[in-house]
């Protein structure tokens, strides 16, 4: 996963003109992988601060968290099954058939998905 210091202008490192699609997905689903295991870290301990001084936003906050980690997760599926599927001239056909956030696997099948209300959380 990159750091902060590998992003600042100038220290970005060398990066080939392209990579196999297969291969780039490979990356991006360890990179989704690495991402949400962060998101569990600061799961724990907002839960452990929440058993102290529970209140409405801050569940609210809490359950934005949790639907971050479901989302970051459901995406690393993804980006893995891409990474060894055999054609990639378009989706496989059932890229999204195990994935269980309702509203990311409309989006990401192309349909319109009104947004949720400030605060709704989407649970599995």
């Amino acid at each position: 996963m990159n750091t902060a210091s590998q992003r600042v202008a100038g220290c970005e490192p060398e990066i080939p003109a392209r990579l196999p699609l297969n291969q780039f997905s490979g990356l991006v689903a360890e990179e989704l992988r690495a991402a949400m295991a962060v998101a569990e870290d600061c799961q724990a301990m907002v839960s452990v601060i929440l058993d102290r001084a529970a209140n409405e936003e801050a569940t609210l906050r809490f359950q934005a968290l949790d639907v971050l980690t479901q989302e970051l997760f459901e995406l690393s599926k993804i980006f893995g099954r891409l990474a060894v599927a055999d054609d990639l001239g378009s989706t496989p056909d059932n890229l999204l058939d195990d994935v269980c956030l309702a509203d990311l696997k409309a989006r990401l099948a192309g349909k319109v998905v009104a947004a949720p209300a400030s605060g709704d959380a989407e649970f599995w």
